[in-house]
């Protein structure tokens, strides 16, 4: 703490969350056997992915380049930049509405037998 002479008055917080003693997986496991609750909660987990996924996706729509039509790489700007725009999601249908070749980016095909059953 700045100032040093701060941390003479700090008062911790009191303890609101359980700490994990035995691992992560471990209380996974003990919250399926016993009906519990983990401390890391899919309710706050899943969202906080999402919202990192999305930024992955915004980041290569902006990177995405796609040379012009009657152009070189070596010619003076031959290149749009199509993605570069604001990512509109739609969470509840899993997809990028404002830019069609974002999707393409948002689910994996998978091999036959391996599909996710929702």
């Amino acid at each position: 703490m700045l100032p040093a002479e701060r941390i003479n008055n700090f008062v911790p917080p009191a303890q609101t969350i359980e700490r994990v003693t035995h691992g992560h997986q471990g209380e996974w496991v003990d919250a399926i056997i016993t009906g519990g609750k983990t401390s890391a909660l899919f309710s706050y987990g899943a969202p906080l992915a999402e919202v990192v996924l999305m930024g992955n996706i915004a980041i290569k729509a902006y990177q995405l380049k796609v040379l012009k039509e009657g152009k070189k790489p070596t010619d003076l700007e031959p290149f749009d930049y199509p993605g570069r725009k604001t990512i509109q999601w739609d969470g509840y249908a899993v997809k990028v509405t404002n830019y069609d070749l974002a999707n393409e980016w948002v689910k994996w095909n998978y091999r036959e037998g391996w599909e996710l059953k929702i």
